[in-house]
């Protein structure tokens, strides 16, 4: 089951990424869809499988936030990406400060999948 819970998690993450560009770009755009429901439930859906996946990941391995340091910077960086999505996509009204908490979201999402990589705090 591993392995598919590993293939499901970097799909979604994939996924997701592709997903957050494209809603940044509609919202800094101002284009017509950025808001549709749809494309709103998308990003829920697929950021639901992400964490899923994730979830699934740590109980086959018997690791969870709090006992390794790498996940719950890990953990903490995709919050901070989250929120991010939430300022650009709902709260800011200004398109430079929508870009801003796009770039900061990106950059959380990048340091979230080098710790990933590394299974470090400080991915080098």
């Amino acid at each position: 089951m591993y392995p598919y819970l590993v293939g499901a998690h970097g799909l979604f993450v994939v996924l997701s990424l592709v997903a957050f560009g494209f809603r940044a770009h509609a919202q800094v755009s101002e284009s017509p869809w950025a808001g549709h429901p749809r494309i709103r439930l998308l990003g829920h859906v697929l950021d639901g499988g992400l964490l899923a996946s994730a979830l699934g990941i740590c109980a086959s391995l018997g690791l969870w936030p709090g006992q390794a340091g790498w996940l719950t910077a890990k953990l903490m960086a995709l919050v901070v990406y989250a929120l991010c999505g939430v300022l650009a996509f709902r709260v800011l009204k200004d398109s430079m400060a929508k870009l801003g908490a796009v770039a900061v979201g990106l950059m959380a999402f990048a340091y979230s999948a080098a710790v990933a990589q590394a299974h470090a705090v400080l991915p080098l």
